[in-house]
């Protein structure tokens, strides 16, 4: 993999809610624990999860290789795992915006 790969998601990261100490982090994978167990999500957590899961096919469904299938996964994993789920309520990760991952 490229030194430079994930130089767009390490941005994204730094600049996301994730640096922001007053809030705690609720992630995507955060949401989907929450869903597994039955407990109830808010509405924007629940537009958060729909359009992240949206985006996350798009962005699959339109790699051009394996590899390139790969190092988008590894970015999406990252992402759910640790960008705060209201990130995902921004027109950043509408699929019309066709954000380059």
């Amino acid at each position: 993999m490229a030194e430079n790969s994930f130089g767009k998601l390490g941005k994204l990261l730094r600049s996301n809610s994730l640096n922001k100490s007053d809030d705690k982090l609720v992630s995507i994978n955060m949401l989907r624990q929450k869903r597994i167990n039955e407990e109830s999500l808010s509405q924007d957590e629940w537009n958060a999860l729909n359009r992240y899961e949206k985006y996350r096919k798009y962005v699959l469904e339109n790699a051009t290789s394996q590899e390139d299938f790969e190092e988008k996964y590894k970015k999406l994993v990252t992402l759910a795992r640790y960008t705060a789920f209201k990130e995902f309520l921004s027109d950043t990760y509408s699929i019309n915006s066709q954000i380059d991952l």
